[in-house]
């Protein structure tokens, strides 16, 4: 409520955030049914009021002429939805065995499922692979292959109070090939395959 009104001092509350034009295509919902949105209208402020205004963000209400923006939302909202299935049935359960184990954050590599991992004894992960966590699911891993994905995952660990958060895609870990880099003093090289491995760290 915060976001869009603010109080007079009377006791009454006004619209405050809402700027006149998007306050005008909310107001056609009102007369026709559909929200008619102009190419240059800003589509998350438009998303946002119809939350604010209780009124269904989807093809039956929403008439853009932005249909890239128009689907750009519609996707977010998809991959919200999603990922708190994904938080409740994978995540959210390895991140609780790391906690019960005395661990303070929590290393989640995503992989499909058909995926092998192979370490090099003598050169692990730097983290350490006893504190690597490893979730094998092929929607997972596809859903974290894009960048506006991993963002819309960031910002709900976030809501969900999580401090500490690295997104990112790592590539295939599952071949070895040895590389000599005197300076960093490494000798091997994780080589990237085709299929993706997403990392988060999480505390």
């Amino acid at each position: 409520m915060e976001r869009f009104t603010k109080e007079n001092g009377d006791g009454e509350f006004k619209i405050d955030s809402v700027s006149p034009d998007i306050f005008r295509a909310i107001l056609g919902y009102y007369v026709s049914g559909e929200i008619k949105v102009p190419y240059d209208l800003n589509m998350y402020e438009i998303k946002e009021a119809c939350d604010f205004f209780l009124i269904p963000f989807n093809t039956a209400t929403v008439v853009s002429e932005n249909l890239s923006a128009f689907m750009n939302e519609l996707s977010n909202d998809g991959s919200r939805r999603k990922f708190e299935s994904f938080l409740q049935t994978d995540i959210v359960p390895t991140m609780a065995e790391a906690a019960m184990k005395g661990e303070r954050e929590c290393h989640i590599v995503c992989l499909k499922e058909d995926d092998i991992v192979d370490w090099d004894p003598e050169y692990p992960p730097a983290v350490g692979e006893d504190r690597l966590s490893v979730v094998k699911n092929n929607e997972i891993s596809r859903f974290l292959k894009y960048i506006e994905n991993r963002e819309v995952a960031k910002t709900v660990l976030q809501e969900k109070g999580l401090k500490k958060i690295r997104l990112g895609i790592e590539g295939s870990l599952h071949i070895k090939t040895r590389l000599k880099l005197p300076r960093l003093n490494l000798e091997v090289v994780y080589k990237l395959l085709i299929s993706t491995c997403s990392a988060l760290l999480l505390s």
